[in-house]
């Protein structure tokens, strides 16, 4: 077993949150597999991606580590919504 993170760009089209999020996983999942059997692999992979919904808007990634503080402390005791996505594939 081995990690492997995708570089592709987090763009989707998709709207709602768990649209967004089953996208992205998806899209990453179907990165990696690609590149691995490119690279003569027998792959098995699973993808994963979370995002966090608050006020109708997608927090994406915080920029540094006092960005991902303020998102975080723009949490706390406030009603969110935390999604994650998981893709599987082999070839």
């Amino acid at each position: 077993m081995k990690v492997r993170p995708s570089s592709l760009e987090e763009v989707t089209d998709k709207i709602l949150p768990e649209e967004v999020v089953e996208d992205l996983a998806k899209l990453k999942g179907r990165d990696i597999l690609n590149l691995e059997i490119a690279e003569g692999e027998n792959p098995f992979i699973v993808a994963s991606d979370t995002i966090v919904f608050i006020d109708e808007t997608i927090l994406g990634k915080p920029k540094n580590r006092e960005h991902a503080k303020e998102m975080l402390m723009s949490l706390s005791g406030r009603e969110h919504h935390v999604y994650t996505a998981v893709y599987m594939a082999t070839k």
